[in-house]
């Protein structure tokens, strides 16, 4: 299901606002993880490389990525930020 959007590049925005809160569990569960005494180093580098993609997604997207937005919205496409 697509939304209409009423203000060009509203949905844009609000895309850009998922891929930032989409960071967040992972930020927190990086955290956690290095004040283990014991931290998991591959946990952080694999919580690091996702924040790090995201942070890549969000810088490069454009509004014309309409598709890439689409999916964004999608809360059955795990591959990007979604909203719940």
């Amino acid at each position: 299901m697509q939304m209409q959007e009423t203000i060009p590049g509203v949905k844009y925005e609000v895309a850009l606002e998922v891929l930032g809160d989409s960071m967040r569990p992972l930020v927190q569960a990086r955290a956690l993880e290095r004040a283990k005494d014991k931290p998991n180093q591959a946990f952080i580098e694999y919580c690091t490389a996702r924040i790090n993609a995201i942070y890549m997604l969000r810088d490069s997207l454009s509004p014309e990525d309409t598709d890439i937005i689409e999916r964004i919205f999608n809360p059955n496409d795990q591959t990007v930020g979604r909203i719940k």
